[in-house]
């Protein structure tokens, strides 16, 4: 449990891309009714609030179909659903293309691009 104790505490510090990797891994560490879907829950939680629809619809699946009577199950099949339909929605990959681009885009690049001195319009 200290593994994803870690990945809670790397949450509440902002750094969910880290914390995923650990409550992949508890989950992974030994695999029992109780922490391994509480930790894939987590993980597929932060993957959906990524965006990262495929690596979400993966872990609640995994909870729907290897632990199908915890207390995640239910709540996991429903999100596995939206999860999947996202996934394979054309909308989502064109969002998370736009996101893609926008993050590595640099205005000073492009001439005329909106620099200190130029206009935004």
């Amino acid at each position: 449990m200290a593994v994803g104790n870690q990945g809670d505490a790397l949450v509440e510090l902002g750094h969910a891309d880290e914390a995923v990797k650990l409550f992949e891994k508890a989950a992974s560490m030994e695999k029992n009714d109780l922490t391994t879907p509480m930790y894939l829950m987590k993980a597929g939680i932060i993957h959906q609030q990524a965006s990262n629809w495929s690596a979400a619809a993966k872990a609640f699946n995994r909870i729907a179909t290897e632990f199908p009577a915890s207390t995640e199950a239910n709540t996991a099949r429903k999100y596995a659903g939206h999860a999947k339909h996202w996934a394979d929605s054309p909308f989502a990959i064109a969002m998370a293309t736009a996101e893609h681009n926008l993050s590595n885009y640099d205005p000073t690049s492009v001439p005329g691009g909106a620099g200190l001195h130029s206009p935004l319009w």
